[in-house]
């Protein structure tokens, strides 16, 4: 039971401090030695590959039309479309094209510098008592999915 008590208590120790040095790295990101380009890049299309195999399973027509641009639309209706590009500065970009030209939205995911991961926002309320790092962001491929849908769907969120 000690036991146990003391790993949960080191798993929190460790979330703490994980943030901690992740808000470090994103004050001190022009430090070219706490956060290497090609960490981001490779977290980026991995993610967007996931995505990718997640959209074919759920039935979405998806097609890669270059490394760093993926076509996703609904089956039977070329109407409802969008483009994931992955830019070289590792930003994700989701397009939908509209009567009045496209549209183009960045997905709002940042780069974890100390896991080496992509998240989402962290939630902006938090609960009495609680500290920011005691959250859990939300997860990289739903924000992504949630951008890739709303443009499916010609709208932005």
């Amino acid at each position: 039971m000690t036991e146990n008590l003391d790993r949960a208590s080191l798993m929190y120790d460790e979330r703490e401090a994980v943030f901690l040095l992740d808000q470090f790295c994103e004050r001190h990101k022009d430090a070219s030695s706490l956060v290497k380009p090609g960490d981001r890049h490779a977290a980026v299309m991995s993610l967007v590959e996931d995505f990718e195999r997640l959209a074919k399973r759920a039935g979405l027509g998806v097609q890669r039309k270059s490394r760093d641009v993926l076509l996703v639309w609904i089956l039977d209706d070329d109407d409802f479309s969008a483009t994931v590009t992955v830019t070289s500065g590792a930003k994700i970009l989701v397009q939908r094209a509209t009567p009045t030209g496209p549209l183009t939205n960045e997905v709002p995911v940042r780069f974890n510098a100390v896991t080496v991961t992509l998240e989402g926002a962290r939630p902006s309320t938090l609960p009495p008592h609680t500290e920011p790092w005691q959250t859990t962001p939300r997860s990289a491929l739903a924000v992504l999915t949630e951008e890739v849908l709303a443009g499916l769907e010609g709208r932005r969120t």
